[in-house]
């Protein structure tokens, strides 16, 4: 069962408790908390560490049935890892976890989370299994009831309608994060809202009303294959969503008169200078950060000449291009769901000055600076240890290698979740369990962004097959979205605090994933990010890049031409008939600076600091190599034409003689 494990000793549970904390100043809590304690005693013959799993059973209600609420038999709400016991000792652990754990999405009448009364569990196991028989030996079930085991009710706490404040219905349907309103934001990836009077509206979902007749998996009775799928029907609707997310921003977006400033002399900032406000004492670590909203970014913005804004916004393969009117490197985003795994030396010089890659591998010298780091365990693997506490070291060795091989940004870690066995990128991804994926998941992140590397989490969101990943439609309600697929993203954003994220190749209903709106809706919005969010592999996803810069994404994985972008360009008042596209690129290019600046490629940066851009030897020999192909491609296909040619005149020739 899910949570199980082994170990070389046994461990015992008892005296269990439960208290009940009341955000208030006094508790300094920032929401309604539980805390679950409980005596974990080692009783085999070695020393060993035990994980402690805190599982939650919310009651299944008339009104969840009839308006499509499903909820599990258990949810994991918390869990913690003991200090190494030796034979005969003892640790009480005690774990802590939000009230809003209890409350769930409800998609089709109040369209945002709600708390219901009703009878709620909380318990401790060792795994899931032996949680859900605690809360069954609690209702005073047994193995004569057909469990397989009895439970132990002394290690479950039954709230018996106490110390709630479900009064309060909606008591969390606003963001932790920001405070915003939380409401349906993924009505077009639900086929009964989507196509509601259409062929696809009378879909049945799996539900736990009614198993029998909505969940039909492997073989039957007769040993005959059954299968559990939906047919959709494509609609006009669909072709004109789909036809539109690939049109270009000129012909997909109103035209909106207005004046935006590019390349100001007002003022004269650079980017290290919108890091921290300057104390009057030495010591930076005591600065206190300049906020995202802060005036000066609008100052900062309106130095940028529309060139270099373009540049940047059209460069993203493993980069964030450079500005050098601000001061801004060019940076080096590493691809690898399990840590920055190529060379040290990957885009470096040993000319200093004429390196892109300023890592601590390069800049000192260090003989094995043209080797890799150690390849990491998978976050599989990570996630089976159920210690935060450790992933977050993890995380910081991943920032370590990263500070020596010279990247600020890292592609992983991956925030979906294990739907099968045989997913192609569980590697990358931490469990089949929401809560252990999105709490690993934040931990490695606050170990990465203590080193300044900023992880961009991925596959945002739904990506959860690899197979045809390129050309998939995914279709899920609100509260599947929210509470299962989305849902580790968010804690990885609020607990982790990720400044940045990876799109998916597939779409979300028929609308490419960068474009669907939920980058601004959701991750902004609500869970508070503040950086960008780069596509996955540029051109493989079904939509148009430059169309969703408008919908929140920012930067390509690959790189345009910045000339895409002249149909927006300002005259020389500044004004463009794009006013609303031309402000979210700007407000594009804000996100990516504001995650550079609190990032390890500012390190040694001073507002004195001034960028040249040069061109690598590296690139100049691709160039040079791109050249040569090229004339040699062109004079093969000319000689490919001539030989054939020559061969079907004769034939010709010959043919009319023949026929003549």
């Amino acid at each position: 069962p899910f949570g199980y494990g082994l170990s070389y000793t046994e461990f015992e549970y008892s005296d269990l408790k439960v208290d009940y904390v009341v955000s208030t100043p006094a508790t300094a809590e920032k929401e309604n908390t539980y805390y679950v304690s409980v005596k974990v005693k080692n009783v085999g013959t070695k020393e060993g560490k035990e994980s402690v799993q805190v599982y939650l059973q919310k009651p299944y209600t008339d009104y969840d049935k009839e308006n499509g609420i499903e909820k599990s038999a258990i949810d994991l709400v918390g869990f913690g890892k003991t200090r190494l016991l030796k034979p005969g000792e003892s640790q009480i652990l005690k774990i802590g976890f939000s009230e809003r754990e209890f409350a769930v999405y409800d998609s089709y009448k109040e369209k945002t989370y709600i708390l219901e009364d009703g009878r709620y569990y909380i318990t401790v196991g060792k795994n899931a299994h032996a949680a859900v028989n605690n809360i069954l030996a609690k209702k005073g079930k047994t193995k004569a009831d057909g469990m397989t085991s009895d439970g132990d009710a002394s290690l479950c706490y039954d709230n018996n309608g106490k110390d709630m404040t479900f009064g309060n219905k909606k008591l969390y349907s606003t963001a932790l994060a920001t405070g915003k309103e939380i409401t349906n934001r993924f009505d077009n990836l639900d086929l009964k809202i989507y196509d509601k009077g259409g062929p696809n509206e009378g879909i049945r979902y799996m539900t736990r009303s009614d198993w029998e007749g909505t969940v039909s998996y492997a073989w039957d009775e007769s040993e005959k294959a059954t299968f559990n799928h939906v047919r959709v029907t494509v609609t006009d609707k669909m072709q004109a969503d789909l036809t539109h997310s690939f049109k270009p921003p000129k012909d997909a977006i109103a035209k909106n008169r207005g004046k935006v400033t590019f390349g100001s002399k007002k003022t004269s900032y650079k980017l290290i200078d919108l890091r921290a406000y300057a104390d009057d004492d030495d010591d930076p670590t005591n600065d206190k950060p300049i906020p995202y909203n802060d005036p000066m970014w609008e100052d900062l913005l309106d130095q940028i000449p529309w060139d270099e804004v373009t540049n940047l916004l059209s460069h993203g393969f493993r980069m964030t291009y450079a500005v050098p009117s601000i001061g801004k490197p060019e940076t080096i985003d590493q691809n690898g769901g399990t840590g920055p795994i190529q060379s040290y030396y990957e885009m470096a010089n040993d000319d200093i000055e004429k390196s892109v890659n300023q890592g601590l591998g390069v800049l000192t010298d260090d003989p094995d600076k043209k080797s890799s780091p150690v390849t990491y365990p998978c976050n599989g693997i990570v996630a089976a240890t159920f210690n935060e506490e450790l992933a977050e070291y993890y995380g910081k060795q991943w920032g370590e290698d990263s500070l020596w091989a010279g990247r600020a940004g890292l592609y992983g870690m991956g925030a979906n979740i294990h739907r099968s066995a045989y997913g192609g990128r569980n590697f990358h991804y931490y469990s089949e369990d929401v809560f252990l994926t999105g709490k690993m998941a934040a931990a490695v992140a606050r170990g990465l962004r203590d080193r300044g590397v900023f992880p961009y989490v991925k596959h945002c969101f739904l990506n959860d097959q690899e197979t045809f990943r390129c050309g998939l439609f995914t279709w899920a309600n609100e509260q599947s979205v929210r509470e299962i697929y989305l849902r580790a993203f968010q804690i990885v954003i609020e607990e982790g605090h990720a400044p940045t994220v990876m799109t998916s190749l597939n779409s979300l209903g028929v609308i490419f994933s960068g474009q669907q709106g939920f980058l601004n809706s959701v991750l902004r919005n609500e869970f508070g990010m503040t950086g960008h969010a780069v596509t996955d592999t540029l051109g493989a996803h079904n939509g148009n890049f430059m169309h969703s810069i408008y919908y929140g994404q920012d930067i390509p994985d690959g790189t345009i031409s910045a000339n895409w972008f002249d149909f927006a360009k300002p005259d020389e008042s500044g004004n463009t008939d794009y006013y609303d596209y031309v402000m979210a690129m700007r407000e594009s290019t804000h996100r990516i600076l504001y995650t550079v600046v609190h990032s390890n490629a500012m390190n040694g940066f001073s507002s004195a600091t001034r960028i040249k851009k040069l061109t690598p030897w590296w690139k100049t020999t691709i160039v040079a190599v791109q050249s040569v192909t090229g004339a040699a491609l062109a004079a093969s296909i000319a000689l490919w034409s001539f030989v054939t040619f020559l061969p079907n005149k004769k034939k010709e020739a010959f043919r009319n003689e023949k026929v003549g």
